[in-house]
């Protein structure tokens, strides 16, 4: 009876965390496309476009500074959620860490701002932009994925980043106004940080102290492999969108921005499932959970790709303005990457990564890097066309799934 109880605690749980996960993934995705129409309208596509380069400038530094913790800290936590100073240590020293990388990437970002004309002519664009940093820096997610507790990141993120997208509709009326678009977005960043280290240092009680500095050389050199195989992933998910920047103009980023952001909408359920089971399979390491999960998430993938497929011009047409049709082959073929992902995922951390094979997680994503700048570098001389950008993501896509694959079965860890 005990046993029966307990496993429908556990499923409840893993509901539950499974339903904010989804309302926070589909929201985050689903908040800029309800402003998209207006915006594209108001300042237009070359105004949208420059901004969503800026944001995928400080996308990298965004990286740097999470340093992997979203991984190394969420499995910690996990592990220990029921020893308070243990859980303090792992705040604190987080918390140091990525705030001092943030310090470190202000230094490197600003000489990029002052020397580089590209950069200068919207220099307060490019810092309002990196006030996102402080957001990732001390925005604790993966406190909160690691003690189960996604609740308080769903509200947090949905009031505050709500309410500053109401205030586009209201404060952005001409192409002048777009400078207010990231100044926005940047209030909602720091209200919500504030709100969530209230929660975890005032109601959870969580104490923050200076570590000393072997714990947070351990910590640090445990996060690295994670940063390399993060920032690997950045250059194949953004490089393509500052390549498009450079070679054919903002407006084009505003196409495949549409695009990868429709794209990352489908993955949505396949990045919640893997989020929501990762903290107990860290403790239970029940790979025989994880495969029936694949198999389940994989139907659902496949079902998202061809209602995208079918859907896609009358999704545009309804929404966005006629232009944006010229984005429609972009998502047939990074739609593709929805399948891929949705293996990837539970190949990747629920899989690897809990059964000690972190330096072979590390090392797909760090490969399936190299693979994409390889296939990329051609295209400085031959000028591929944007379908040909999105189809190197397919092919490295596909490349990490079989990489993942092949050590999985290698260590019989299926």
């Amino acid at each position: 009876m005990n046993y029966i109880l307990n496993k429908i605690k556990l499923y409840k749980k893993i509901l539950e965390n499974l339903t904010y996960l989804a309302v926070l993934q589909v929201f985050n995705l689903f908040l800029p496309l309800i402003s998209y129409p207006y915006l594209l309208s108001t300042i237009g596509t070359e105004k949208y476009g420059l901004i969503i380069y800026s944001s995928v400038i400080i996308s990298y530094f965004i990286i740097l500074i999470n340093f992997g913790f979203n991984i190394s800290a969420t499995k910690n936590i996990s592990i220990y959620r029921n020893d308070k100073n243990k859980i303090s240590e792992i705040v604190s020293s987080t918390l140091l860490i990525k705030g001092l990388i943030l310090l470190l990437s202000f230094f490197i970002l600003m000489p990029l701002l002052i020397f580089i004309t590209d950069f200068n002519d919207y220099f307060l664009l490019y810092i309002i932009t990196y006030i996102a940093c402080l957001y990732e820096a001390f925005f604790p997610f993966w406190y909160f994925q690691g003690i189960e507790e996604m609740k308080y990141i769903t509200y947090i993120n949905v009031i505050t980043r709500g309410v500053f997208t109401i205030l586009i509709f209201i404060l952005v009326n001409s192409p002048e106004d777009y400078i207010i678009v990231p100044t926005l977005n940047a209030f909602g960043y720091l209200i919500a940080c504030l709100i969530s280290l209230y929660i975890v240092f005032i109601k959870n009680k969580v104490n923050f102290f200076l570590p000393k500095k072997n714990v947070l050389k351990f910590y640090f050199k445990e996060s690295a492999p994670f940063f390399i195989s993060r920032a690997s992933a950045v250059v194949i998910n953004r490089t393509n969108t500052v390549l498009i920047g450079v070679f054919y103009g903002y407006s084009e980023v505003s196409y495949y921005d549409l695009a990868y952001k429709l794209v990352e909408l489908c993955k949505i359920p396949s990045n919640i499932i893997n989020q929501t089971i990762y903290p107990k399979v860290a403790l239970s390491k029940n790979m025989n959970f994880v495969v029936k999960v694949i198999k389940y998430n994989l139907v659902l993938s496949f079902i998202i790709c061809v209602t995208l497929y079918f859907w896609i011009d009358n999704l545009i047409l309804y929404f966005l303005k006629e232009e944006m049709l010229n984005a429609k082959n972009i998502i047939y073929v990074l739609s593709l990457t929805v399948v891929l992902s949705g293996i990837s995922y539970f190949f990747g951390n629920t899989m690897l990564v809990v059964n000690d094979r972190v330096r072979e997680f590390n090392m797909s994503v760090i490969y399936q890097g190299l693979l994409f700048i390889l296939l990329i570098l051609p295209g400085f001389i031959l000028n591929y066309d944007i379908l040909l950008y999105a189809s190197i993501v397919v092919v490295t896509s596909f490349f990490e799934v079989i990489y993942r694959y092949y050590y999985i079965k290698k260590y019989n860890i299926i």
